[in-house]
């Protein structure tokens, strides 16, 4: 039995996005299902098998990625679209399983790993942000379960990869995802509560997509009235003052050299 019609594109657009936390599941399930061979003496890395030095670093990558990209560069997602800044998210997936199926060097993986944590950050940012402005009330909890199912569908999928394939093979396989990811997702249009900050009338289209409506029919009066709604001035105020309360990277390093000295001040004042 398929979805209703009214419900269909959400479904649709919430699954396509989540691809790419298949992807994300499949980065944080990999070290512990590729290690073994790793720091086998049938590793195919040209360094011979990983020391624990190695191995920490290559572990830790994928955060060091997520924070950059969370920290710094998820406000392009409200300066460019959720849509485009999603979709440019798959290109350091496809890049980190590239590398990861070419890698010769530890190095080769702590890059990779670092590419597909940043893919990580953001999709983990901004993710959510789209599936809350896709959706309708009675769909949103069940549509942001999707982030969470998708992840641990990529976990159980790397391991049971890496089980009968090795770890360079599984990686080529991996960059499958990025690209299924852009075939489904490029069809679905921008999200509406972006669009209303744009273009009014392409805010519309968008919605009526979701809803499932023909844009070029007879104007829904839900779809209408739900329009309205995010035009009220005190949604569009609310959508300027998120904006505006984003944190900077001036601000960033000014909020941590504060702390410091305020540690360095908790540390030595009795002195």
């Amino acid at each position: 039995m398929g979805w209703p019609t009214y419900v269909r594109n959400q479904y649709m657009a919430s699954i396509a996005v989540n691809i790419l936390s298949i992807a994300f599941g499949g980065t944080m399930g990999w070290m512990s299902s590729s290690y073994l061979e790793l720091q086998s003496a049938a590793t195919p890395l040209a360094t011979g098998p990983l020391n624990k030095h190695e191995l920490g670093w290559v572990t830790c990558s994928p955060a060091l990625g997520a924070l950059l990209v969370t920290v710094f560069l998820t406000s392009f997602a409200d300066k460019y679209g959720r849509k485009r800044f999603l979709l440019c998210l798959s290109l350091p997936v496809l890049l980190s399983w590239l590398i990861i199926s070419l890698a010769r060097h530890p190095w080769h993986l702590c890059l990779a790993r670092f590419l597909a944590g940043s893919a990580g950050g953001g999709s983990f940012t901004v993710i959510p942000l789209y599936i809350t402005e896709i959706a309708e009330n009675r769909l949103r909890s069940t549509l942001g379960t999707f982030l969470g199912l998708g992840t641990m569908l990529g976990f159980l999928l790397i391991n049971v990869l890496s089980y009968y394939f090795s770890f360079a093979a599984v990686a080529r396989v991996m960059c499958a995802l990025p690209l299924l990811f852009v075939a489904c997702f490029l069809r679905n249009p921008e999200t509406p509560q972006f669009l209303v900050m744009h273009n009014a009338a392409k805010a519309q289209a968008a919605l009526s997509y979701y809803r499932g409506i023909d844009s070029n029919a007879k104007p829904d009066v839900e779809v209408q009235q739900e329009l309205n709604r995010l035009c009220e001035p005190p949604a569009l105020e609310a959508r300027e003052a998120a904006k505006s309360s984003r944190v900077s990277c001036a601000e960033f390093c000014n909020a941590t050299q504060s702390a410091q000295s305020f540690s360095h001040w908790l540390a030595h004042g009795a002195d």
